[in-house]
């Protein structure tokens, strides 16, 4: 029986234009978790889908019962998944011990070990975040940390039902992790929010997917609506929150985006901060010193509060609000050519995806995607910002004929300058700090 699909992804650019300015004030990345699958290397592709994307089948999960039967995990016919991460309290940081905060909510259900049992016990939500700090103590007042991994606690219980309210501080004093920065803003990419099977294999990642009960390793199904209330009654109230559950809004992914930065080797440190770590002078991929022609520069301000809108940045949701179509909403905003004057042109929208599809030309009817864009796109800005307000039907989208189950975990999104460099990436968070009567506090910009 055909199904409702269900939205599941990794955080995206900027927000939708339906929204309301109440709901642009909500600073989180939100979205779902898709099965992780094995990668389709170019070399390695055996077979090929009906409009001839290069593929593999059959698809293989990376917590895979055919070769680790006591550990791996997989969702079952009814799962559903949910993440929410956000500067804490939205607004404003809670101060943990004199350190802002990041939270985590993750929320799961019929998460099944190889046997078909309720899995009951603890998992791991790994997160690895490249944070970009403006740090007097730097050489150049930016730097680059290298990236910050670290492990958060998912409780699942009767039914295979998962929950997780995490605080970033915590798990960074547990596992001796220097803490983010209080003094002084930082951006935040999310590199990865991952949640491990029970041998530290990824289970899950975001990712969004569209389909039916008949494949629910490929896209965990949506329930029927005759089930929608009943879930809604036993939902957890924070579910109604973020749509955890098929209980609260309906299913999309919603992403910030902010100015892209190169990664940090833990080898080619050459700096350090006012605490001590060992840093990178922060390179932007998109700069007016090494291209004064095509360069666009999204503003990161020194300081700022909740309602200043002198932000370079970016939002997107991406719902597929029907059997046939993925719709992309959102915005971009305070983006500057080298002369300082708003940027007017193109930027390429570049976001690639591992997508697990079903599709009668690959071999078995199931096939795994070389790695690659679900569609391609350009973003005219003029002035410094622009809207998106985009409907593409499956057919548009490749590797996809029309109407079918298929799973795409993201593996990177960002938005290219006319060289082809980075200029937004995401889901990333933006924290502005400052300080009253000499007591600390941040803003979830």
């Amino acid at each position: 029986m055909k199904r409702s699909p269900r939205v599941l992804a990794n955080c995206v650019v900027v927000a939708a234009l339906a929204l309301s300015q109440t709901a642009q004030a909500h600073h989180y990345n939100r979205g779902h978790l898709v099965t992780d699958y094995a990668p389709c290397l170019p070399g390695s592709a055996n077979t090929s889908t009906s409009d001839g994307v290069a593929a593999c089948s059959p698809p293989v999960p990376v917590s895979d019962c055919a070769t680790s039967p006591t550990t791996a995990l997989r969702l079952g016919s009814s799962g559903a998944t949910s993440f929410l991460m956000q500067v804490s309290g939205r607004r404003r940081t809670r101060i943990y011990d004199g350190n802002p905060t990041l939270e985590t909510r993750v929320l799961l259900r019929d998460v099944q070990d190889c046997s078909g049992e309720s899995y009951k016990g603890q998992l791991d939500v790994r997160t690895i975040l490249r944070v970009h700090s403006q740090d007097p103590a730097c050489s150049t007042g930016m730097c680059t940390l290298p990236d910050i991994s670290f492990d958060e606690s998912l409780t699942c219980g009767t039914g295979g039902f998962c929950k997780m309210h995490a605080d970033a501080s915590q798990a960074f004093a547990m596992e001796g992790i220097p803490p983010l920065p209080v003094d002084h803003g930082y951006t935040a990419e999310v590199v990865a929010l991952e949640v491990l099977d029970l041998a530290g294999k990824p289970f899950l990642a975001t990712g969004l997917s569209s389909g039916d009960d008949v494949l629910p390793v490929i896209a965990s199904a949506k329930q029927p609506r005759w089930l929608d209330s009943m879930f809604a009654a036993i939902a957890p109230p924070d579910a109604e929150a973020y749509g955890a559950n098929g209980a609260g809004p309906s299913s999309d992914l919603i992403a910030r985006y902010i100015r892209s930065f190169a990664p940090c080797l833990p080898a080619d440190t050459d700096t350090t901060t006012g605490d001590g770590q060992a840093a990178c002078v922060a390179v932007a991929y998109s700069d007016c010193s090494a291209d004064p022609v095509n360069a666009v520069i999204p503003v990161v301000p020194d300081s700022g509060n909740f309602d200043s809108d002198t932000k370079g940045r970016g939002k997107i949701d991406i719902a597929l609000p029907g059997d046939e179509t993925m719709v992309v909403q959102g915005y971009l905003r305070n983006l500057l050519d080298c002369s300082s004057a708003g940027y007017s042109g193109p930027l390429q929208v570049d976001a690639q995806f591992r997508t697990t599809v079903r599709d009668a030309g690959c071999s078995g009817g199931v096939c795994t995607l070389v790695d690659g864009p679900l569609l391609h796109s350009v973003v005219q800005i003029t002035g410094g910002s622009a809207t998106v307000a985009d409907p593409h039907p499956f057919a548009d989208l490749n590797g996809l004929s029309g109407p079918q189950s298929f799973s795409a975990q993201v593996i990177n999104a960002r938005f290219l300058d006319r060289s082809g460099n980075a200029v937004l990436t995401g889901p990333s968070l933006l924290v502005r700090c400052n300080s009253v009567d000499g007591a600390p506090f941040c803003f979830g910009n």
